[in-house]
């Protein structure tokens, strides 16, 4: 596999890791959030392994949206099991919208 994706140009998911932040999180909420974006695409997750522990593993990784961002299905797991900190201004936007999906329409 080449290295350089995950040493070159891009930060390690663990330079997101912020107890600190995630502290102040309604986790609950949060985690509920992430957990009911739109799905838009699957792929198997045996491609892609966990940027924590490095382990694959079977059945399949899906992108999710909220009509707004899009975020891999797994994210909030990584939120709840290592402390993994979205952007602040993602959380506001979440939280101002009540922890609550919005509703897409085709447009």
């Amino acid at each position: 596999m080449d290295q350089t994706f995950n040493q070159g140009h891009y930060r390690s998911a663990r330079a997101f890791v912020d107890p600190a932040r995630t502290a102040h999180y309604d986790l609950n909420h949060l985690l509920a959030y992430l957990r009911s974006g739109y799905p838009l695409l699957a792929t198997s997750r045996a491609n892609f392994p966990s940027p924590f522990t490095g382990h694959r593993s079977m059945g399949s990784l899906c992108y999710v949206t909220d009509g707004t961002r899009c975020w891999l299905d797994d994210l909030a797991d990584h939120v709840q099991e290592h402390q993994l900190a979205i952007p602040d201004v993602w959380y506001a936007a979440i939280e101002a919208q009540r922890f609550q999906m919005p509703a897409l329409t085709e447009a």
